[in-house]
């Protein structure tokens, strides 16, 4: 269960304490390597039009850090955090 759902006394509701399995393993290194490469192109096809407008060459990259990234990658880990035999009932 994670930390903030023991936090705040959540019973197991919707997370579920399992190990990773491989191909799990395998499905966040192709999603870690594909956000690499997306950043690497984006910082280059950027570089001038972000200095010329902003006069910082990294200023889209930065944004997209923040704001594309960062949220993506919370969201995505809640999501894989949550068992979806439990929220089936739900839906």
């Amino acid at each position: 269960m994670p930390a903030l759902a023991r936090r705040f006394h959540v019973k197991n509701f919707m997370f579920k304490r399992t190990r990773a399995s491989l191909p799990d393993m395998i499905f966040l290194l192709a999603l870690f390597v594909l956000i690499v490469f997306g950043l690497t192109m984006l910082s280059s096809a950027s570089w001038d039009s972000g200095r010329l407008k902003h006069e910082d060459g990294l200023y889209f990259l930065k944004r997209q850090l923040v704001y594309g990234v960062a949220a993506g990658l919370i969201l995505f880990f809640i999501g894989f955090s949550v068992d979806y035999h439990k929220i089936s009932k739900f839906v």
